[in-house]
């Protein structure tokens, strides 16, 4: 399981705020606010309007929340990306240093034959 990022956390305790807050809202306003009847209820008007507020407040906690984990999404894919062409370069790097490596043996092996050939007879050092 991954550790959870400082908004994530943020959003959460948020949250644990709301719902802590829910009991004592209840036991606070049940003999402050008029009741009204629906459907056979009897409901405390304050307390509707209190969870009214708390679902628009969730609703937008969990909007902010499922952004973020949009754009984590997006941030892990272009890491990815990132990753894969820094090793694509690396790759290529080690390619260069490998050609590069063999034309200097190439022309110090050149050089040292050019170097016997001069030695004076025309004729490559061991040859008869």
């Amino acid at each position: 399981m991954r550790a959870l990022s400082t908004v994530e956390e943020f959003l959460l305790d948020e949250i644990e705020k709301v719902e802590a807050g829910i009991y004592q809202v209840f036991k606070a306003l049940d003999n402050e606010c008029d009741f009204v009847t629906a459907n056979g209820w009897k409901m405390n008007k304050c307390i509707i309007f209190w969870v009214g507020s708390l679902v628009s407040k969730h609703d937008r906690f969990l909007t902010a929340y499922i952004e973020l984990k949009m754009k984590y999404s997006q941030v892990l894919e272009e890491n990815e990306t990132l990753l894969q062409k820094i090793t694509e370069i690396k790759e290529e790097k080690w390619l260069v240093e490998q050609e590069n490596d063999a034309f200097l043996l190439d022309g110090h092996n050149l050089h040292g034959v050019i170097g016997d050939f001069d030695k004076g007879d025309g004729h490559i050092e061991g040859e008869a």
